[in-house]
């Protein structure tokens, strides 16, 4: 977004970026500091052990690609504050593209 995109938003939308950038940082504060320990806990977990018994077992299932990304993802735990980031972000996102799907904002 630039300057002149900024201008031409209403007050209504300016309330839903300010939400929503208060809900990022809630979610960030949230799973980095509050609950930071969980997150450090979660990395601990050996869902990155790679052999060819464990990529042809991952691949039978109808939802391979997903949990890849999520084990990848959940990698980053191990530095908390940037585990929360990458957990918000996604959450956000989420909902940015659902409220843009239902035509909601």
């Amino acid at each position: 977004m630039n300057i002149a995109s900024l201008k031409s938003l209403d007050k209504t939308d300016m309330i839903r970026w300010g939400f929503r950038i208060l809900f990022f940082l809630f979610v960030w504060l949230y799973l980095g500091i509050y609950k930071g320990d969980y997150l450090f806990k979660l990395q601990d977990s050996f869902y990155l052990i790679y052999d060819p018994q464990f990529v042809e077992h991952l691949m039978t299932k109808k939802s391979w690609m997903i949990i890849l990304m999520a084990r990848f993802i959940l990698q980053f735990s191990y530095y908390p504050l940037l585990g929360a980031a990458i957990v918000a972000a996604l959450i956000s996102g989420i909902e940015l593209i659902a409220s843009k799907l239902f035509n909601i904002g």
